[in-house]
């Protein structure tokens, strides 16, 4: 995260792991706070460790820890090297729990193209969102909207922030392998410069011997 937002005016970051309820850590930008949960499970197969799921009680856990710290207006439950239960199906996916608070699955982080330009990728749409959800509910607050509507409406923005962050972190995993693709090829025109003239030089050095061996 540090990597990932350290630059961003107005950011802080708190090990919160030894408080219960609150996430691993808790990160700021200025006035927006969000909570993070890592988790990497393994299970024992035949003597030996495997990578498994994270499990729908972590997702229970998370759900909990944010609706009782309804300050936090978006939550990442991140999954290292696995998937999260019943939300593996994107790199990341989004929950809105109520009217201001998102929660973002992240998976298999440390396995993506760039985890520093994912997590970019995902801060500069939700982050913003989160902000906008607040003010918009605090808006409407005492207007009298049925809670039916309120839900339909949350359902509809779902989809629709679920579409441009596809699209998004889908942009952004093209651009890494671009990048890296165009710096692998660099490297070897480099190192074709660097053979040719090594075999120059070798021509050279034989040319001067052969002409040494005239005087």
């Amino acid at each position: 995260m540090q990597q990932a937002f350290g630059f961003a005016a107005g950011f802080s970051l708190e090990d919160t792991s030894k408080t219960p309820g609150a996430g691993d850590l808790q990160m700021r930008i200025g006035s927006l706070p969000t909570m993070w949960d890592a988790k990497s499970h393994t299970a024992q197969q035949k003597g030996s460790a495997e990578l498994r799921n994270i499990e729908a009680k972590d997702i229970d856990k998370m759900r909990r820890d944010m609706l009782q710290h309804p300050e936090i207006q978006v939550g990442f439950l991140v999954a290292l090297h696995t998937g999260i239960a019943k939300h593996a199906g994107q790199p990341m996916q989004l929950e809105f729990l109520n009217e201001t608070q998102l929660l973002v699955y992240v998976n298999k982080l440390l396995d993506a193209e760039s985890p520093v330009a994912m997590l970019q990728e995902a801060g500069s749409l939700l982050f913003p969102l989160a902000e906008k959800l607040k003010t918009a509910a605090e808006a409407r607050a005492g207007d009298g909207s049925p809670a039916a509507a309120e839900a339909e409406r949350h359902k509809q923005l779902q989809g629709t922030v679920q579409a441009m962050l596809n699209g998004q972190l889908a942009a952004a995993k093209a651009m890494t392998r671009q990048v890296r693709e165009h710096a692998k090829a660099s490297a070897a025109g480099f190192k074709q410069q660097l053979e040719a003239c090594e075999k120059q030089e070798r021509e050279l050095v034989l040319v001067l011997e052969a002409v040494l061996a005239m005087a």
